[in-house]
């Protein structure tokens, strides 16, 4: 085998191997029964309702809805007053605003961003009121 095609059939290969690695990443960390338990204490999720979720970070995507909860939920436009982006939370601050999107979700679809955020563990999930005055569920990053 020629060089050049040789190095082609290696940079392939690699490619699938990445390929292969980030697909069992995201099926352990998002669908599998293994690697996250959430602590005992949590609230139950009331599945009598729909539940209305802002996000900031990655969930404003489609794509990463889609993939965390099988469905891509239309999304609209929606700010949180009195809270600025610091790295991977939210904190409050008097003067800034939180732009995000809203979207709602099944308890059972509730339960599997509880998971995607390792609720309990890296993030709280409260319920807060957003700017257009309907209250929304907010990860919020937990102290270390």
């Amino acid at each position: 085998m020629r060089k050049p095609q040789r190095r082609l059939a290696l940079s392939i290969a690699g490619l699938g191997a990445a390929v292969a690695v980030a697909s069992a990443y995201l099926w352990f960390q998002l669908l599998s029964p293994y690697g996250y338990l959430p602590p005992p204490g949590l609230s139950v999720i009331d599945v009598t309702r729909a539940h209305r979720v802002f996000a900031y970070g990655t969930l404003q995507y489609r794509p990463v809805r889609w993939l965390v909860m099988g469905r891509g939920a239309e999304a609209r436009r929606a700010q949180l007053s009195s809270f600025d982006v610091a790295g991977l939370n939210i904190v409050p601050d008097a003067t800034a605003r939180v732009d995000g999107v809203v979207f709602e979700v099944s308890a059972t679809e509730l339960g599997a961003l509880d998971r995607y955020e390792r609720r309990g563990i890296r993030y709280a999930r409260v319920e807060m009121d957003l700017d257009d005055g309907q209250a929304a569920w907010v990860y919020r990053r937990l102290q270390p």
